[in-house]
Order: structure tokens, then sequence, then C-alpha cells
């Protein structure tokens, strides 16, 4: 499923979502394991960008996904769908992997394995985000949304609480939708840089 209908579909009201697409809602009472986020008064705006690799069972760098499965990527982008630039504290993007089958030249779907509960990330210098994985965030909407075209994304949904310029790391397993199921961890570096717009 394209990043694209999992945007469009943040931006559809439900119960207790509070999720904002420009709306004016409050991202921070969505489900991402932060509500009430505040920002701090020094708190300046930010560029998001994002690198993804493939990781061996030891954490080093893999070829592809699982040794042998399509070759890995990642992308991001504000609820809104629009390039992660110039965002406040509190603000929420979503960062997707891709998997790409060489032999076949074409993008393969997959899914990113549920965590127990949302991962939080510390800087060094005081910077946090908190990720929640699409499938938690799939399983928060109420069961008419959460049935109809949503399907399976290799997906989190980050939430920028504290965001200091710097380097987060984020980990997940991800299995691709592919004629061998390929599994494996993959590794997505999350770089904040102070916004220049």
């Amino acid at each position: 499923m394209a990043a694209a209908t999992l945007l469009a579909a943040l931006a559809v009201p439900f119960v207790g979502s509070g999720i904002d697409s420009g709306t004016g809602v409050d991202e921070a009472r969505g489900p991402y394991g932060v509500p009430g986020c505040l920002p701090r008064a020094d708190e300046g705006r930010v560029d998001v960008t994002v690198t993804a690799r493939a990781l061996t069972a030891q954490g080093s760098t893999a070829a592809s996904l699982g040794g042998d499965g399509p070759t890995v990527g990642a992308s991001v982008r504000d609820l809104a769908g629009y390039a992660a630039q110039d965002l406040s504290a509190c603000k929420v993007v979503q960062v997707t992997v891709h998997l790409h089958d060489t032999a076949a030249d074409a993008w393969v779907p997959g899914s990113l394995e549920q965590a127990p509960s949302p991962v939080e990330i510390d800087d060094v210098d005081g910077g946090r985000l908190v990720a929640v994985d699409f499938e938690t965030w799939r399983a928060s909407l109420p069961a008419q949304t959460r049935e109809g075209y949503l399907q399976h994304q290799a997906s989190w949904l980050v939430t920028l609480v504290h965001p200091v310029p710097g380097t987060y790391r984020l980990t997940g397993r991800v299995t691709a939708d592919d004629a061998a199921a390929s599994t494996g961890d993959v590794e997505v570096l999350v770089t904040l840089t102070a916004s220049r717009s």
C-alpha cells in the first residue's frame, strides 16, 4: 500500500484520534505515546531526513533484507504528505521503510513487527523522539476504520517531542510481502537539522 494512502487516512477524523494534517487539531492527543506533549520555550524548528540499511543478526550491514531479500530504503513525510521540513516540537512525521526487488525492478510491500510499547529515542543533548509502529497505531483505530482500506505498512509514526538537532536511531524487524516472505532487521537513522525556512 502506498504511503499516501495512510497519510490520507490520517486526515479522517475518528474518536480519540487527535491527528492533525493541517486541520488545527493537536497532534499530541493522538495515539503516539506522548499525550500532552508540550514544546520547550527554547526549541527551534527542524528539517527531518532519513536513511536506512538492512542489518545482519549480529547488527552489521547486510546487502539486503535477511541477506537475500529486497534492498532497503526509507522516506519521511509530515502528516499532510509533504516534505518533513520546518517542523516544531510535538509535530508527527511518518517514517516508512521501502523494499525494492532488484531482480524484478519492482517495489515490494512489507510490514513492521509490532513493538510492545512506544519506543523512546533520546539524544545526548536532551532531544527526544517517540516512535509508534504502524501496527500499534492501526490497532488503536475503531474497527470500521481498521478493517477498511488500511493495509500493513513498514512504517512508524514519530513524534518530535524535543527535536534537538542530531541523529536518532530506529530499529525494527521487517517482513517483505514477496514470494520468499523475506524477513530481517532494519535500521533507520532519523536526522534532525535546524530549519533554514
